[in-house]
């Protein structure tokens, strides 16, 4: 049974998606978003899925309701605009298509729900942050090194949101260099 009115879903979808455009526009900074059903995914999904788009799913969440309210396509990992996980993964990084010189805007999203336990010291730099941001990413090594190179040849690549169990929701937008100051353990 549904516990979120449909009004409260639109809501929901202003108030998160206003969060993810904030996110995007200052790298590395924190914003709180709504949770969709007990779910941050969810929620971002039900935010940026709509009929003309596809996405891949990696976890355990039930995105049927998403995907039969938003009509987007279930598409394999390299085909799919959106590419939501239940944690960060090197390997749909390194999927992850990239857009095309005719076409760079369709390189493709990644989202995932992430938690403290990896996490690796960086500095971020580029447009939305004065100067650099020094913080401690809920990514491993390999995965900001895939993330590096797919982002290589801009205005291609891939941006990330970065969700957590706390509904919060942060960005690496393709833009965003990001500089390894610490490997974890």
């Amino acid at each position: 049974m549904l516990d979120t009115k449909s009004a409260d879903i639109e809501q929901y979808n202003r108030f998160n998606f206003r969060a993810a455009l904030d996110a995007l526009a200052r790298p590395g900074e924190c914003y709180p978003i709504r949770p969709l059903f007990s779910s941050p995914l969810l929620a971002m999904a039900s935010v940026l899925l709509y009929g003309e788009t596809s996405y891949f799913y990696q976890g355990k969440a039930d995105f049927e309701l998403v995907r039969a309210i938003s009509g987007a396509a279930n598409r394999v990992a390299a085909e799919a605009d959106y590419l939501f996980a239940d944690a960060p993964e090197q390997a749909l990084v390194e999927a992850a298509r990239i857009g095309s010189g005719e076409s760079p805007e369709a390189g493709a999203t990644l989202i995932f729900l992430a938690d403290a336990g990896a996490s690796t010291q960086v500095r971020l730099s580029g447009p939305g942050i004065n100067g650099f941001k020094e913080l401690r990413l809920p990514l491993s090594s390999a995965c900001i090194q895939a993330r590096r190179s797919k982002n290589a040849y801009f205005p291609l690549g891939i941006d990330i949101l970065l969700l957590d169990q706390e509904n919060k929701v942060l960005s690496l937008p393709r833009t965003t260099a990001i500089e390894i100051l610490e490997v974890p353990a």
